[in-house]
């Protein structure tokens, strides 16, 4: 029962600590935009609302979504003294966004807040997945094509294959640039249809099929930001030179095991199996690539 829960968050909170509380109640403290309110019919949204002011009281806690926005159900509450604290003028954006897999709605709130620390230069790591792009395939062929006509511009194989690298990496990056842009006008834009027919279904409107196409959308567009925060935490991890724990020790020491290389070609068509071997080979071939060589401009 909702207000059991509430008389045993009384029991665990701290009165001297500043509070935040927020989260979907199912029940406001206006009985008139409440769908059960304060009914004394209905015993369990009567008590639950009575539990939320009690909650309320007992640790002068202010209710400031509500304060403005009066008739939508959903709170945020926060301690009395904590809230007169907040700065507000860090504070660029704040709404509340339909979920995909439930009704229920979360407030999203974005502080925009001056960076003293100098983060410095950090290491580009190309994305896998644009590999999976029809479009980036074509522009990245489009350009290596293009980028072959120009060895007789550079003045060694070498230098040629170096400046295509950076060029490569530069059209990469603005890929990548362009999709995550995409990608956030994309889910900003479902998100806004989610709203929009909810309110529509609420209504009564025949609108179900559409809403369960844009929740759908709105899922694999979520999901795939969540596997890009995911990479990145791991990359993050990585860079920090955290320690690793023995779980994700044994979980590197099987990935490894699977991608290190047992043989390798030589060019006579030999295979080298012997790690000295196949560090020969490699050398050989880096240095074979690397090595400045005269080429007619003129083929």
């Amino acid at each position: 029962m909702a207000f059991l829960f509430f008389e045993c968050l009384i029991s665990g909170l701290q009165p001297d600590t500043p509070i935040i509380l927020c989260g979907d109640f199912n029940t406001v403290l206006d009985p008139r935009v409440d769908r059960l309110g304060c009914n004394p019919a209905c015993y369990w949204a009567y008590s639950s609302s009575v539990s939320v002011v009690n909650l309320m009281t007992t640790f002068e806690l202010t209710d400031i979504w509500r304060k403005q926005h009066p008739h939508y159900i959903g709170v945020y509450m926060v301690s009395s003294e904590w809230y007169s604290s907040i700065p507000f003028g860090y504070v660029s954006r704040i709404s509340i966004i339909p979920s995909f897999h439930s009704d229920n709605h979360y407030v999203y709130m974005e502080f925009s807040l001056s960076s003293t620390v100098d983060l410095g230069p950090r290491y580009w790591k190309f994305n896998t997945s644009h590999l999976a792009d029809p479009s980036f395939c074509e522009q990245i062929n489009s350009f290596w094509l293009h980028w072959r006509s120009q060895k007789h511009c550079y003045s060694s194989i070498g230098a040629w294959w170096d400046a295509g690298k950076i060029e490569l990496k530069k059209r990469i990056r603005k890929f990548s640039k362009d999709q995550a842009h995409h990608m956030k006008t994309r889910i900003k834009s479902l998100q806004a249809s989610v709203f929009h027919l909810n309110r529509r279904l609420a209504n009564g409107e025949d609108v179900e099929a559409f809403l369960w196409e844009a929740k759908f959308e709105l899922e694999v567009y979520l999901l795939k930001q969540a596997k890009g925060a995911e990479v990145r935490s791991r990359i993050h991890w990585a860079e920090d030179g955290e320690r690793s724990t023995s779980f994700f020790c044994r979980q590197e020491k099987t990935r490894s095991s699977r991608s290190i290389v047992k043989s390798i070609s030589r060019p006579n068509g030999s295979f080298a199996t012997t790690s000295q071997g196949i560090l020969q080979v490699f050398r050989s071939y880096y240095q074979d690539l690397f090595t400045s060589e005269s080429f007619d401009q003129h083929e």
